[in-house]
């Protein structure tokens, strides 16, 4: 069952190729997670500050029945779909750490 995935853009112009991009990083993340109860990922403009170019903010919340995983980056434009990847790998990474903490915990009878 994939999870059900909330993709927002904050002040930029919404990006279909985006969307889906994200949407298909969230869809693989049930791979590494069994029970991902949503996942949600806001991509914005984090300031008003001028003088750093292009930025954007990219904050990805991926909820579990035993915990909540939050991943906020934050780039360049030109650097967008990189970001949007090493954040997801985070969240990979956090999700299998979870389960392996699960799996102790169930082969060791205790309560996590």
């Amino acid at each position: 069952m994939h999870p059900p995935v909330t993709v927002t853009f904050l002040g930029i112009a919404h990006s279909e190729s985006l969307e889906a991009d994200i949407r298909a990083r969230a869809v693989k993340l049930d791979a590494c997670g069994r029970g991902i109860v949503s996942c949600h990922v806001a991509v914005g403009v984090p300031h008003r500050h001028h003088g750093k170019g292009n930025p954007f903010s990219l904050q990805v919340a991926v909820a579990t029945p035993g915990e909540e995983i939050a991943v906020k980056r934050e780039g360049q434009r030109k650097e967008l779909r990189a970001v949007i990847r090493d954040a997801f790998n985070v969240v990979r990474r956090r999700l299998l750490e979870h389960a392996e903490k699960q799996r102790h915990a169930v082969e060791h009878g205790s309560s996590i």
